[in-house]
């Protein structure tokens, strides 16, 4: 989406041009799936296993899915949002995330959800990968805004720190939970000089309006 790509670029650019390097500052914590999401052993592996007629015949599949943890103890709820290739790799990932749990979900923080993109690619030196996604918020007027955020670059080794500045909301969580997911891109030596830096910036009040696709023949 051109919105996430701009929002990347720029913070990309700030942290770049040293705009507005920070002392660390009170952190929010990122959510129980994304503290410590673990797989349980004795698992096939850390990926879904690459289903044997797709991988041998070169054919590759991606599956989007959304986990929802209720306990530290039960595997997630499952939910396709999209896929790519055949009903094979939907199989594949279901079968893997049997084996997710999140051992520091704690009663009262209620359930916790989060989304990962698996992509099958059977001539790349992971064939499996599997990518945290979060879809940016379309709509900030019911966040407060504008606000103020803190933004420290940590991906993908770890979720981004991002910190609300002005008074807490939960109705910024969305926005938030984005944020710590976004991965910029670049050229490699850029982003390794850009990880661990701070940039401050804030979020203007806006609207996305979605357009319908028009196929044409």
């Amino acid at each position: 989406m051109r919105h996430h790509a701009a929002i990347a670029l720029t913070l990309l650019a700030m942290l770049a041009s040293g705009a507005a390097r920070a002392q660390a500052v009170a952190t929010q914590e990122p959510t129980a799936a994304q503290r410590c999401l673990t797989v349980l052993p004795g698992a096939p592996g850390d990926q879904p296993v690459y289903p044997f007629e797709p991988f041998k015949r070169g054919k590759a599949g991606k599956v989007l899915v959304e986990l929802r943890f209720t306990s530290a103890d039960l595997r997630p709820a499952l939910e396709i949002l999209s896929h790519e290739g055949g009903s094979t790799f939907v199989e594949a990932v279901r079968d893997h995330v049997q084996h997710l749990r999140v051992p520091c979900l704690e009663a009262r923080e209620g359930p916790s959800t989060v989304r990962f993109d698996y992509v099958f690619r059977p001539e790349a030196d992971r064939p499996v990968q599997s990518e945290q996604r979060e879809r940016m918020p379309p709509d900030s007027t019911g966040m407060g805004c504008p606000f103020n955020v803190s933004f420290t670059a940590r991906q993908p080794e770890l979720p981004n720190h991002v910190v609300q500045r002005d008074n807490w909301r939960a109705e910024r969580q969305p926005f938030m939970a984005w944020l710590r997911a976004l991965k910029l891109e670049g050229p490699t030596r850029l982003l390794d000089a850009v990880y661990g830096d701070t940039t401050h910036f804030q979020v203007p009040c806006y609207k996305i309006e979605s357009t319908p696709s028009t196929n044409k023949e």
